[in-house]
């Protein structure tokens, strides 16, 4: 009889994870966690979630400078006497080959970003990228230039 009983328990403890799991993956479809949804494009979102989304930012901006250092994630660029960095997955700098020196104009949105126990620095995300005369990607796409294929 022992061992029956166990079953029992153990059968319920189950459907009482089950229903648990059931709840809160039901929570994560409530109004409360729209921001997360990939397909959500309402007003909110563009508001609250500036870099996602074809429609989250305002306008692109455009910027011209000379290669200063490139790092895993970021190119530093100097222009007009400032560093700005151009923010995209390494890969991609390898693959168009950019180095110190090259000219590069770049147009996309602006942000901010804060490396751990350092200042705030002004940084862009391209759309679109001209270095040493050839052009990588097209701003009008509206998406990061290294998810333009």
């Amino acid at each position: 009889m022992k061992l029956g009983l166990d079953r029992r328990v153990l059968g319920v403890l189950l459907i009482i994870i089950g229903f648990l799991g059931l709840f809160i993956s039901l929570a994560s479809l409530t109004f409360w966690s729209f921001r997360t949804w990939p397909f959500a494009i309402g007003r909110t979102w563009r508001r609250t979630m500036p870099v996602m989304g074809v429609m989250g930012y305002g306008e692109l901006e455009e910027i011209s400078g000379t290669v200063e250092e490139v790092k895993w994630i970021e190119v530093e660029l100097e222009v007009d006497g400032e560093e700005v960095e151009l923010y995209a997955p390494s890969w991609f700098w390898e693959e168009i080959g950019i180095k110190e020196g090259d000219s590069v104009r770049a147009k996309g949105i602006m942000i901010s970003m804060k490396h751990h126990m350092e200042r705030s620095q002004k940084g862009l995300i391209p759309f679109e990228l001209t270095v040493n005369g050839k052009t990588y990607g097209n701003a009008s796409n509206g998406i990061p230039i290294w998810m333009q294929g």
